[in-house]
């Protein structure tokens, strides 16, 4: 699409680039978010007995949901969270367990999978869908069961999902964070302003390290605990919008491995682009591990952007490097001149699997 300034102010020409308007469903992030917490709202959903665990099952961007609310509970609940992307479940899990099943498409084989065994083992189950064979099983087994809007390309789903699962623990006693839900909801919407098409290159933080990254490998540096869910959804939104290989490497971990390889790099001599997720909210010694890595390798690495998180409880500032990504990895796909909405490779092997 030519220079950055036209491919990436250009909003006709974004559009007609864009088939199915992944932009614009990245941007309308905070109504879905709205809309899937008032679809568990009507839900039938009742208070079960004793919940022992949470297991959130799901792939892709489904499963994103739940390594969000992994984060958010992991200091607030009283009970272990575990985010299963398989095709079984945990030996762990049985009538204690509070199973949600999450699959945009409902024919997620390896979450189909896993909600029979679930079923089997006499956990509790809840799920979520636009459809599909996880509803007819839903429906067949009497378990509590949310339809959300079809017709989306599933990675875009993610608002719908994620606050449907958030009201499902609402609403079964476990945690409450509508508040928390609100404040989301307000900062992204005012991000969209700052984030968006209209806004021109030359103000739009999101559009700039576009620039940056485009034809490089980006290296996301995130931290357990805060920042790791945005870090995984910049790595797979970049791999299915972008159509770009992205790394994601996290703190404290990488400093037991990954640093060594990073020292090697040569200034110039690699295309790698590095970008921490930042979160005020990290532990001092966090900040201070952060801050030592930057000094030891940026020389090599070719220096290191960050991203801070913005608003003042965990969802929201998760929420706020979520948005940031998703628009990110649409602008690097205009940058190449790419659709950001199809993913052939992946129905292909959809495809296959079915034979």
């Amino acid at each position: 699409m030519g220079e950055p300034k036209e491919a990436l102010d250009n909003i006709e020409g974004l559009k007609s680039l864009d088939s199915r308007g992944m932009l614009a469903l990245v941007g309308k992030l905070p109504d879905m978010m709205e809309e899937g917490w008032l679809l568990a709202e009507a839900a039938d959903i009742s208070k079960p007995g004793k919940i022992n665990n949470l297991v959130i099952s799901g792939m892709g961007g489904s499963a994103i949901s739940g390594d969000i609310i992994s984060l958010v509970l992991r200091n607030k609940a009283d009970i272990p969270v575990f985010v299963n992307r398989n095709y079984g479940c945990p030996k762990f899990v049985g009538t204690g367990t509070l199973f949600i099943a999450l699959s945009y498409s409902g024919n997620t084989e390896e979450t189909i999978s896993a909600f029979k065994e679930a079923l089997q083992k006499g956990a509790r189950i809840i799920s979520v869908a636009s459809g599909g064979e996880l509803k007819e099983l839903s429906v067949k087994n009497k378990v509590p069961f949310i339809e959300i809007p079809k017709g989306l390309p599933p990675r875009a789903a993610l608002g719908y999902l994620l606050s449907c699962a958030f009201n499902i623990l609402n609403k079964c006693g476990i945690f409450s964070i509508k508040e928390d839900i609100e404040e989301a909801k307000k900062l992204l919407k005012q991000l969209s302003r700052k984030y968006g098409a209209a806004c021109p290159l030359r103000e739009n933080e999101v559009k700039q390290m576009a620039v940056r990254l485009h034809g490089k490998v980006p290296v996301i540096l995130a931290c357990e605990g805060t920042t790791y869910a945005a870090g995984l959804r910049w790595k797979t939104q970049l791999n299915e919008n972008g159509k770009m290989t992205a790394i994601l490497s996290v703190f404290p971990e990488l400093d037991h491995n990954d640093l060594v390889s990073f020292s090697f790099l040569k200034q110039g001599g690699h295309d790698l682009s590095f970008v921490v997720l930042r979160d005020e909210e990290d532990l001092e010694r966090m900040k201070k591990r952060i801050e030592i890595t930057k000094s030891l390798i940026s020389g090599n690495v070719g220096g290191i952007a960050e991203v801070w998180s913005q608003g003042d409880c965990l969802l929201a500032r998760i929420m706020s490097l979520i948005f940031y990504g998703d628009h990110l990895s649409v602008y690097l796909a205009a940058l190449s001149g790419i659709d950001p909405t199809p993913v052939e490779i992946i129905e292909k092997l959809k495809k296959e699997l079915s034979r």
